[in-house]
């Protein structure tokens, strides 16, 4: 696992309740990133590691680590962006998101589901925390186009059509 601080303070100073967190997020099977007020990366688990590639930084924003994993997806609304952290989680608001593409250093591609969401409130209907849960989904997406695809030769072998088409 390669995660490693830009401009985190108080890094290995963790309370034991911390740390019992810490681990129980980093047993989990999915991607787990946590973010302070300011958008700044606070925490990726183990998971996140594995499917985003070894190039986490802590302290990083969400702009810049949609940019360094090349992340496209679904525009959520009218404005046709995707936002990994959109400014409403802070405000309170779960915002999911389903087939962005993720570019690792490595050139592998993966494809995620997951949702942005606040935890920890720090006022009435705002939050100080928001966290970011996801999974790998390409090897659902492989599925499909390999079962659309044999669905389209079936059709063609039923209509004797010739399978150059």
């Amino acid at each position: 696992m390669s995660v490693r601080a830009n401009g985190e303070s108080g890094g290995d100073d963790l309370g034991a309740r911390a740390q019992i967190m810490r681990e129980a997020a980093n047993a989990l099977p999915i991607g787990i990133l946590s973010w302070r007020a300011d958008g700044r990366l606070r925490f990726a688990n183990k998971r996140a590691v594995e499917i985003l590639g070894g190039d986490i930084v802590l302290g990083m924003t969400a702009v810049e680590a949609m940019a360094r994993w090349h992340m496209r997806g679904p525009a959520r609304d009218e404005t046709g962006a995707f936002e990994l952290l959109p400014p409403e989680v802070f405000a309170g608001v779960a915002v999911p998101f389903r087939d962005v593409v993720v570019v690792r250093s490595d050139g592998e591609r993966r494809v995620i589901d997951g949702r942005s969401a606040p935890a920890g409130a720090a006022w009435p209907g705002a939050s100080q925390i928001a966290i970011t849960t996801f999974d790998a989904v390409t090897d659902r997406h492989l599925a499909e186009a390999l079962r659309a695809a044999e669905a389209r030769v079936l059709e063609m072998v039923a209509g004797e059509l010739p399978l150059s088409q």
